[in-house]
């Protein structure tokens, strides 16, 4: 559709497609350490509290 109306080539497409990607992909490496470090630090200890109590 793009290419039709002389707004994107296929070249040019694929590299926007390809920026969105490592986007997203990046932005779910970020939440899974933020998620790895709330475990670590927050869900865990409070978890060894609950068992020791």
């Amino acid at each position: 559709m793009f290419e039709s109306q002389g707004i994107l080539n296929h070249r040019e497409q694929e590299a926007r497609y390809e920026i969105a990607l490592e986007t997203y992909t990046k932005k779910i490496q970020i939440e899974s350490r933020i998620i790895a470090d709330m475990v670590s630090n927050q869900i865990i200890p409070a978890a060894l509290n609950y068992q020791k109590v």
